[in-house]
């Protein structure tokens, strides 16, 4: 495990694939709101061509945002996963003196 989070960390997909994670989560919450309120549009105006139901879709609306949860869910496991903690220190860098802690 520590091999692939290291690998995440220095190629930055990890990054990478938590932007992807958010940014779903934030078009699916989007799409849902336009998506309701084109519905409450359309009953306003009695519309039956667009196959409207005049009930509100309670289970459709649940359901997607029992999705959206889980996506920031992901994303925040994956964040908490890759970012806290410490790293494993590499090797000491070029330059800078080894301390010993010898007198």
């Amino acid at each position: 495990m520590k091999r692939i989070r290291q690998m995440l960390l220095d190629n930055y997909i990890g990054a990478i694939a938590i932007g992807f994670i958010f940014a779903q989560a934030v078009f699916q919450f989007i799409n849902t709101l336009i998506q309701l309120g084109t519905e409450a549009w359309a009953r306003q105006l009695g519309d039956r061509s667009l196959s409207v139901s005049p009930y509100f879709n309670w289970s459709q609306f649940l359901m997607t945002l029992a999705s959206v949860l889980l996506n920031l869910g992901a994303g925040v496991v994956l964040l908490y996963w890759l970012y806290s903690g410490t790293v494993a220190p590499n090797e000491a860098e070029e330059g800078e003196p080894q301390e010993t802690g010898e007198p």
